[in-house]
């Protein structure tokens, strides 16, 4: 990806440019200070993106959009403009003039990030193969519904989707039929264990002739792996209830998600089965380590809290040596320093490396949690020692982050982050 930053003050450029660096490694940044040079710049490259502020000597970014626009071969260019002012005015022509988005300075990390890297990836599907692309849309499910009154097994499948999608549920057929209409799901899931005075096959058929015109794709949850002869014309595909985690989320990713490959079940235990429970282990044996229990912050603070320090950790997924999961204790340097310092109850830690020795066993415990998690749903991962060169992460592609932000007093705010990286 090739995104030109134009923007007369330097520090603005540097602040998005890191930011770029540090979030979107695969992606190339070039600066402009005014829109005359980002014209000049354009006209001997190509760029993906361009990110622009409003005012600016010379020529400011309106202007620059304007001439873009009536431009045939940027008239589809996305652009993003960064501004103090918030003048209603300019942004209903902002709007009209085609921008992929607006940010507030000074900027909010999080916003930032969360608006490019959405523009970034919704350029990279673009420009795959309309084969690819195709596959990607199929792949889109909106909700699921499920006809299941008993609540164990309802969480149970909750427990393995997340919140990937909305999932639905209904205690019958009759019930089912009105929620149909209501919520348009992309599929249904009927236990043969239901109960309801009527077989799943009947049931089935039933939904298949009253909802004729809906594109359903209807599953049986069944004790069987297979579908019996007269059910198949009924049913899409079976998903065979089980008490192993790994081969039941299989099922789900490829008959739900169509997610066939080890990347796609990796990513999908890391955004929505690890999340929950390493948080659950940072604010209660947090205190085992520290001297009190940390206060878990709104996912906000992510962008309020800029480290300049960091103590990493690693996991190698062994099953396939493309990716790594880097663990991150990160916030400013200093409040690192306090917090380790907290560890041995003495304050006479006074660098960065003394911390990260510090940290140790606190890092060692949560990546113990780690690879217990995603061993469970079948993803062998070893462990690294930790990171001594925080910064070799940003040499690869980043694939997906998350953080829990955490406050141990009043003004000491840290965070752990998660991040998949591909070696490459």
């Amino acid at each position: 990806m090739n995104i030109l930053i134009v923007d007369d003050e330097r520090m603005s450029r540097t602040v998005i440019a890191r930011l770029i660096a540090k979030k979107f490694s695969f992606s190339k940044v070039s600066e402009a200070q005014n829109g005359i040079e980002a014209l000049a710049m354009l006209e001997q490259d190509t760029f993906d993106l361009l990110i622009a502020d409003l005012n600016m000597p010379g020529m400011g970014g309106l202007e620059l959009l304007q001439v873009l626009r009536n431009d045939l071969k940027y008239q589809k260019l996305p652009v993003i403009v960064v501004s103090i002012v918030q003048d209603k005015n300019i942004i209903v022509k902002l709007i009209q003039l085609g921008i992929a988005g607006f940010l507030v300075k000074p900027l909010n990390i999080e916003a930032a990030q969360q608006r490019i890297g959405a523009i970034l990836q919704s350029i990279r599907q673009a420009q795959q193969p309309e084969s690819l692309a195709q596959s990607q849309k199929n792949r889109a499910v909106s909700k699921v519904l499920f006809i299941e009154p008993n609540i164990a097994t309802r969480l149970l499948l909750l427990n393995f989707i997340g919140e990937r999608c909305p999932v639905i549920f209904a205690d019958n057929e009759s019930e089912l039929a009105k929620l149909i209409p209501e919520y348009a799901p992309s599929h249904i899931i009927i236990n043969d264990d239901s109960s309801s005075g009527m077989s799943e096959k009947q049931m089935a058929k039933r939904l298949r002739e009253q909802f004729a015109d809906h594109e359903l794709c209807i599953l049986k949850y069944s004790n069987l792996d297979y579908l019996i002869a007269d059910e198949a014309p009924f049913f899409d595909a079976v998903i065979q209830k089980s008490d192993n985690s790994s081969m039941f989320l299989h099922q789900l990713l490829v008959k739900i998600f169509n997610d066939t490959t080890p990347t796609a079940k990796l990513l999908h235990t890391l955004k929505y089965q690890l999340m929950t429970p390493l948080t659950d282990m940072l604010i209660n044996v947090s205190p085992a380590f520290l001297n009190e229990k940390p206060i878990l912050l709104e996912r906000s603070y992510i962008g309020r809290i800029d480290p300049d320090g960091a103590v990493r950790y690693i996991l190698e997924i062994k099953a396939d040596k493309r990716y790594k999961v880097y663990l991150s204790f990160e916030g400013r340097q200093s409040d690192i320093i306090a917090v380790a310092g907290k560890f041995v109850g003495a304050q006479n830690i006074i660098s960065i490396e003394k911390a990260t020795r510090v940290y140790s066993r606190f890092m060692t415990m949560l990546a113990d949690k780690c690879s217990a998690i995603l061993m469970r749903y079948g993803i062998d991962v070893e462990h690294s020692a930790l990171v001594m060169n925080p910064g070799e992460m940003y040499n690869f592609p980043q694939i997906w982050d998350s953080a829990i932000p955490l406050r141990f007093q009043p003004d000491l705010e840290c965070m752990l982050s998660i991040c998949l990286r591909e070696n490459s």
